[in-house]
């Protein structure tokens, strides 16, 4: 039997072993879909049966569930291929990582849920249409998408983390609730 580990000896692989239809019905994901992950590299089987059928492995599962999160933040999967192609980490770092990015994921759905409710209040007439307010409306929904696109073009920890940090999120809700939004 194999067993695959990971930096801090976290042992990856059970010894379980799935067919195409096994691991599509165990994770979610269509038989389809992980045809064309295999395709594109980004989730290569883990091994063949001498007739070519695909045959996956807890290591497996992990891969997917990198690529799932990613997806879920929007990268295309170019940019995911990319992002898996980086030197392995071990899987605890991995994890803290996409809790980092699914974290801001949820500010920025927040920001956005927030901007949506005032614009609902503005236009069923229950806020006064203002200007200047629909003008930070519209700033905050761009800057939202621009931050987020720059993120994904040239992220790195150093960056991430002086773009999220504590203080810099205290200075944006201040000037948010500043200008009546509230953060």
């Amino acid at each position: 039997m194999l067993e695959f580990k990971q930096k801090g000896n976290e042992n990856i692989d059970d010894g379980k072993k799935y067919s195409i239809g096994e691991f599509a019905k165990l994770t979610g994901i269509t038989e389809r879909t992980l045809r064309h992950y295999d395709q594109t590299g980004i989730l290569k089987p883990f091994n063949y049966t001498e007739h070519g059928h695909r045959v996956y492995n807890s290591r497996s599962i992990v891969q997917l569930q990198k690529i799932l999160v990613l997806k879920f933040l929007d990268l295309s999967l170019g940019e995911i291929s990319e992002y898996l192609e980086r030197p392995e980490q071990d899987l605890a770092q991995t994890m803290v990582e996409q809790k980092n990015m699914l974290l801001e994921k949820k500010i920025q759905i927040d920001t956005v849920i927030q901007i949506i409710t005032r614009v609902q209040g503005i236009v069923s007439g229950s806020d006064p249409v203002d200007e200047q307010s629909l003008l930070v409306l519209i700033h905050a929904l761009k800057n939202a998408e621009v931050r987020n696109r720059w993120i994904t073009e040239h992220e790195s920890d150093s960056v991430y983390n002086k773009l999220h940090s504590h203080t810099e999120k205290l200075e944006l809700e201040k000037e948010m609730t500043g200008r009546g939004i509230v953060y």
